[in-house]
């Protein structure tokens, strides 16, 4: 086999292969046998039937199509590996409805798309910040608080009080479906409830908010709208909606115990306050020296990212989401979690999730453009020790015959280059320039970092929603999901749209439309 890589406009290469005459004609002979064996032929024993029997009952072009799609399965896969090249897109084969003929070389020709060669605005170690590794005695403090949580208990409230975002109250719950019907499963008496655990459909927690000891209120949730709920996924029937009558009969408030000798000796288990308060400094210390790899890595590739001189391709992007979507199904399936408990648990809704993903697909393609920058700049290099040590450490009962079978698929390129991207990271991170900070200077740093990249995020979603000549600003469907379906409703009536019978997505489209003609 032979190989030739064309550089073409842009990012595209054109990859030749060449499979030797003596390979092709091999293959053609040995294909004949294997047909004369797989298919029967009157008059003669399987596998004895010559060359001309074959042509005249297959065809000779069945022997040759095979042998085409078998030899360029088998060998471009392999020209991939030797050039080293993993395309981002689909290789378009520019002669693939030519056939192998006998005692002439096959060549295979393809165009396609490489990841873009971008350079890095410096090369010098990059400047990180990390919190200090001696916890103060503010960080302390902080993780005690937390532990007071864990150690509350229940008691009534004035009577002036209102159930705030996550507050606790004892209430009953009447709930009728979309017919009028009693659903026992949601309804209750006199049940301690707290705000924020998902349970019931959000609507209910706003509807409590800000109610007092003896108030009753009634609300409607619209199901095809709601973000779902863990009581709500499994009613019976499929009711469209549910009607909620709501008594609040005591709002509750959390008292916290005080940090005191008595609480370290008898609530906590040890034996005084100032042990207490050593065992978790020294958690803290611990923990933060676990932690520190990732957050050093974590940095010294955000800080690199911010150099690349290139925008992440699109492909990449959706690329690198569907990994990133397969891998979180694989996890959440395995610790037997549904989508949409998730959802709850971490409460957010389907469109704040996709947005999320999006930004973290983008930034994992940006860091690894930038590592693919910095290791040609440095010439970082995988060496067979290290692959051989990967297949080494994979767990295998049969190293040799697991590392010939990636030899023989071409998916060594693929090894090659996550390592050359670990070697590049472990390059970045001893080299990096390290500040100590306070753990309050860091988690603002990180706050002020996640706030530029969602500002950034918004603006570029505002970029593509918003034609740049329009004379005024167009409502966008992000803003729409973000109303009531009561407001969406009445927005409707005054636009005069038609409206009876639609959920909140229909609802939705609809406004769209009909506010940006």
């Amino acid at each position: 086999m032979k190989t030739n890589v064309e550089a073409l406009e842009g990012d595209q290469i054109r990859l030749t292969v060449t499979i030797e005459k003596d390979e092709i004609d091999s293959r053609i002979s040995k294909t004949y046998k294997d047909f004369a064996r797989k298919y029967k032929f009157p008059g003669f024993r399987p596998g004895k039937a010559p060359r001309p029997v074959v042509d005249s009952v297959l065809g000779r072009e069945a022997v040759l199509a095979t042998v085409t799609d078998e030899a360029t399965n088998e060998f471009f896969p392999l020209a991939l590996d030797a050039e080293d090249l993993i395309p981002v897109d689909d290789p378009h084969f520019e002669n693939e409805l030519e056939l192998v003929k006998e005692h002439e070389d096959f060549v295979i020709s393809a165009t396609m798309t490489l990841p873009p060669a971008f350079e890095l605005s410096s090369y010098d170690p990059v400047d990180i910040k990390l919190p200090s590794e001696e916890p103060t005695e503010d960080e302390v403090n902080e993780r005690l608080e937390v532990l007071r949580e864990y150690y509350y208990e229940l008691e009534d409230a004035d009577d002036d009080a209102v159930i705030g975002p996550r507050g606790t109250a004892e209430l009953s719950l009447d709930v009728k479906d979309d017919k009028g019907n009693q659903v026992n499963v949601l309804s209750t008496d006199h049940r301690l409830y707290e705000l924020g655990m998902g349970l019931y459909p959000p609507e209910l927690d706003e509807a409590l908010e800000g109610m007092k000891t003896g108030d009753e209120k009634t609300v409607d949730i619209d199901l095809g709208s709601s973000v779902g709920a863990l009581l709500t996924r499994a009613l019976e029937g499929n009711p469209e909606s549910l009607t909620i009558g709501i008594t609040v009969h005591q709002v509750k408030k959390k008292v916290l115990p005080e940090i005191t000798e008595e609480f370290a000796t008898e609530k906590a288990g040890f034996k005084s306050l100032e042990e207490m308060r050593r065992n978790t400094k020294d958690n803290i210390a611990r923990e933060r020296k676990e932690l520190e790899p990732r957050l050093k890595e974590n940095a010294s590739l955000y800080q690199l990212a911010e150099r690349l001189q290139g925008e992440a391709p699109e492909q990449m992007c959706a690329d690198e989401r569907r990994t990133l979507m397969t891998g979180f199904f694989n996890q959440i399936t395995q610790q037997g979690i549904t989508f949409d408990a998730y959802l709850n648990q971490r409460g957010i809704t389907n469109e704040q999730f996709q947005e999320d993903l999006k930004r973290q697909a983008k930034d994992v393609v940006l860091q690894n453009l930038a590592l693919d920058a910095y290791a040609r700049h440095h010439n970082v290099e995988v060496t067979e020790e290290q692959i051989d040590r990967e297949f080494e450490q994979s767990g295998a009962e049969d190293v040799a015959a697991l590392k010939a079978d990636w030899i023989a698929n071409g998916r060594i390129r693929m090894l090659r280059q996550s390592l050359r991207r670990a070697n590049a990271v472990d390059k970045l991170m001893e080299e990096a320039t390290v500040e100590r900070v306070t753990a309050e200077e860091y988690r603002a740093q990180t706050m002020k970092l996640d706030e530029a990249e969602e500002a950034a995020a918004e603006a570029v979603e505002e970029a593509i929603e918003e034609p740049i000549a329009a004379e005024e600003k167009k409502v966008t469907k992000t803003e729409l999901n973000k109303l009531k379906v009561a407001e969406l409703r009445e927005q409707a009536e005054e636009l005069g749209l038609e409206v009876e019978g639609l959920k909140k997505p229909e609802l939705v489209d609809a406004l769209y439309e009909a506010l940006n003609q």
